[in-house]
């Protein structure tokens, strides 16, 4: 029994100790073999879930087809984070700020609305975790209809004005795209100074870059971070962590 206790008191000094990944983005989180879990348990700061609403309610599934009746958005994020939060209105010790990036698949405007009501009566409970909607977003004319929890994924092609603008959260792109170009695992001098060039006229106007479309690599976190990339995604989550707590950022 000592042994038992002496072991949990050294996981949990540990998991107080840990380095907070403020730039660590968990990818699909929900592919993960324990969605939510693996990423809370290496100190990821920004978790990203796809939805779609299917009979009023809201499921977590990358496809249509592929979507499980157990994996709502209830059960896999809100569920777990009121647990945890019920001891602390911070996710970490370090009393930072968690980002939910949830992805709207289809349906946009019904799915929002359902998300709203659903995440509405949990606000004051996930007050330090930030909502982010991206996907089939509505219009940024249309932000300032919804709460001011509710948070918006930027694009570069958008136009904003300065209303809308505060309720962007970050600015994402497809690195593919950008690049006009399939394979991103080798990138060139080219093609860095194409990303440093994206990344400066996003900071220039003071929002955060995220790309998606990353290699799960470390060549490719060196590359992004060389850039000065804000938010760095992967699929690995024990790669990018360990990256990311051997890397300053």
């Amino acid at each position: 029994m000592k042994k038992i206790f002496f072991f949990l008191l050294i996981l949990f000094a540990q998991k107080i100790t840990a380095q907070v990944l403020t730039a660590a983005h968990s990818h699909n989180d929900y592919l993960q073999s324990r969605p939510f879990y693996n990423a809370y348990d290496l100190n990821f700061c920004s978790i990203e879930a796809d939805l779609f609403l299917i009979n009023d309610t809201i499921y977590v599934a990358h496809e249509k087809r592929s979507i499980k009746k157990e994996n709502t958005l209830q059960k896999l994020y809100i569920d777990p984070l009121l647990q945890i939060l019920a001891k602390d209105s911070f996710l970490y010790e370090e009393k930072v700020e968690v980002r939910l990036l949830l992805d709207l698949k289809e349906n946009g405007a019904a799915l929002l609305e359902k998300l709203v009501s659903l995440l509405e009566p949990y606000q004051k409970k996930l007050k330090h975790i930030r909502i982010v909607i991206s996907g089939d977003m509505p219009p940024p004319q249309l932000f300032e209809v919804y709460p001011n929890w509710i948070w918006f994924d930027g694009r570069q092609n958008l136009e904003y004005d300065k209303t809308s603008w505060k309720r962007v959260d970050m600015v994402s792109e497809s690195l593919g795209g950008l690049l006009h170009k399939i394979n991103v695992n080798d990138l060139n001098e080219t093609d860095l100074t194409t990303i440093s060039a994206f990344v400066n006229e996003i900071h220039s106007k003071g929002k955060p870059v995220r790309f998606w479309g990353t290699a799960n690599s470390v060549k490719s976190f060196e590359n992004l971070k060389k850039c000065h990339v804000d938010i760095i995604g992967a699929d690995d989550l024990k790669l990018l962590a360990d990256y990311l707590k051997n890397n300053s950022f």
